[in-house]
């Protein structure tokens, strides 16, 4: 068994007030469970964001997007370093999506970043 923390970065351009996925899918491997401990989106035109974990089928996962300007994490009018923090771990195998619902029909690069832990499991677990 091994354990190790790590973050990604997902982003897409998103020019509707419709959910879109951000980036593509995030696949867990067979032998790994991931436990998620932060999010953070970003759009231009603000609004909501999804976490889409079909594994954990009562989750809601929706989130005020975190900022609205810039793809870095400031204290800026337009950005926020506030992350929500999360905890719930994923097992292996299981996918992983994230989307944005802007407010307005702006185009515009969408960010969302996901940080965990992952722990690998052994073959004689």
């Amino acid at each position: 068994m091994a354990q190790w923390s790590d973050s990604i970065v997902n982003s897409g351009t998103v020019a509707a007030t419709t959910e879109t996925q951000v980036g593509s899918t995030i696949s867990i491997p067979n032998n790994q469970d991931w436990l998620i401990t932060g999010l953070w989106w970003q759009h231009s035109q603000g609004g909501t964001a999804r976490i889409s974990i079909p594994q954990l089928s009562g989750m809601r996962g929706v989130y005020v997007i975190n900022s609205a300007g810039g793809d870095s994490l400031s204290p800026a009018a337009d950005g926020s370093s506030i992350w929500y923090n999360t905890n719930f771990v994923v097992k292996g195998p299981a996918n992983i999506e994230l989307y944005v619902t802007p407010t307005a029909n702006t185009s515009d690069t969408a960010y969302a970043m996901m940080q965990y832990q992952v722990t690998t499991k052994g073959t004689g677990q």
